[in-house]
């Protein structure tokens, strides 16, 4: 890949930061090190290292919209304040090409005390935009930004939401190369939200590279050309929307279910059946040879193999709205289970929900303590509720917990691809057969 193509390039990026236990220390560190060197002794550390970031490298190519998903506290902030230049990397390069618009935290390069009209020409200049720039541009940015009166009134005034409308309204309208947002969307109302993510796919459209943090799986789904998740510091995986986005579930599920074991279990180790987060994380990075299909989890159960079959019990690939079918899984059991619990879902291909089942919730037959060496069948019945479309099966093996938490066995996703065809019965992707009743009152 040519330079010119790329937007953003990090190579072994990483941020440390020294944890004291009293300020004492943070003063021997200052001084102690340099003396013990100087006496010819091997300097000592008073302080605990925190790795922010260790070892992240990636390359966003121009034009691309790249979303980083992760948990609270997996570097996600760092990372693009170390993109922007307002936090130093311990180690580690960060190149970047062309002028860069950052909407970093809420308010940032705003003066509270002075009003909306002079924060758009105060901020505007530090992204870069002469005077007369911020002028011809000044009409189009309050429109965008839309918050009526208070653009002439301090900044201090505003409620959260309209800080982020007027900062982000100035940031997409100074003609960056690269827009970096953090997480600051989250704050805006639903009808900003929506002409926000708009702007942001005609930017992408004219060439401008898109490099946000999200926590909304269904925006990141939706908009992005790739992805990056983060964990605790470290790239945990890189790639297609759609398989980060059943990752990233599937990973804080295995944190939260940690978690939970050790409340209970107090210092005890966690019993074999649930794997540790190192293997977890080997494993959910498994990909299976099919070009299509992504599959990965613990293995303590595999779905050897499955069928769609339609109401006739022919093995299909296409099936009518409005009839029954079925979904039919063979399973090997591989580790002793207490629950294992098996679902389908389909999906759009943005990776949305659309329409699923699981043995745990829609099915009275409950499959618990199941031994290793055990192997089953299971049928899942349903009418197609969808109307026609192409759509991805996908289907799953977990072994829950009463806390409604779970370690992922076997995930297959895009496992099958389903046509759908008949008569629409109803408006939007789905159907259904609501009741109605007609009253005089």
């Amino acid at each position: 890949m040519s330079s010119n193509d790329i937007a953003i390039r990090v190579q072994g990026l990483s941020k440390c930061y020294g944890i004291y236990s009293n300020p004492r220390d943070r003063l021997k560190q200052f001084i102690l090190p340099r003396l013990q060197r100087l006496i010819g002794q091997a300097p000592k550390q008073y302080f605990r290292e925190f790795w922010a970031l260790k070892d992240v490298s990636f390359v966003v190519k121009k034009g691309e919209t790249v979303g980083i998903i992760g948990r609270n506290g997996s570097g996600k902030s760092t990372l693009l304040q170390m993109i922007c230049g307002t936090l130093h990397p311990t180690s580690g390069s960060i190149q970047t090409n062309g002028r860069i618009a950052a909407l970093l935290e809420l308010g940032a390069g705003f003066n509270h005390e002075f009003t909306g009209r002079e924060n758009v020409y105060l901020n505007a200049s530090l992204l870069g935009l002469s005077r007369q720039e911020i002028e011809t541009r000044f009409q189009t940015i309050i429109d965008f930004a839309d918050i009526g009166d208070a653009l002439e009134q301090p900044v201090k005034t505003y409620s959260s939401g309209m800080v982020v409308r007027l900062a982000f309204a100035v940031a997409v309208h100074t003609d960056p190369d690269v827009l970096i947002v953090d997480e600051a969307l989250a704050v805006g109302d639903m009808v900003f939200q929506a002409r926000c993510l708009d702007h942001i796919k005609g930017m992408s459209d004219k060439g401008v590279t898109t490099f946000f943090v999200t926590h909304d799986i269904g925006t990141f789904q939706t908009i992005c050309d790739y992805g990056l998740l983060l964990d605790e510091g470290r790239l945990f995986s890189e790639g297609k929307p759609d398989h980060l986005a059943a990752q990233y579930y599937n990973l804080a599920q295995e944190h939260e279910y940690q978690r939970q074991q050790k409340i209970t279990a107090g210092a005890r180790t966690v019993t074999s059946q649930v794997k540790s987060l190192e293997q977890a994380k080997i494993e959910i990075s498994r990909v299976s040879g099919s070009d299509e299909e992504y599959r990965f989890g613990s293995q303590g159960a595999v779905i050897t193999d499955f069928r769609i079959l339609d109401e006739h019990s022919r093995v299909v690939q296409t099936l009518e709205v409005g009839k029954s079918f079925t979904v039919e899984m063979d399973i090997e059991v591989r580790a002793e289970l207490n629950d294992l619990t098996a679902a389908i879902m389909f999906r759009n291909a943005q990776g949305q929900n659309l329409f699923g089942a699981n043995t745990r919730y829609d099915s009275p037959i409950q499959i618990n303590s199941v031994s290793a060496g055990t192997r089953v069948r299971i049928r899942m019945t349903m009418n197609m509720l969808l109307n026609p479309g192409q759509y991805l099966l996908h289907l799953g093996l977990a072994n829950c917990s009463s806390d409604h938490l779970y370690v992922t066995l076997d995930n297959r996703d895009k496992a099958e691809t389903v046509s759908v065809y008949g008569k629409p019965v109803s408006f939007g992707v789905i159907h259904h057969s609501p009741e109605f009743t007609v009253t005089q009152i």
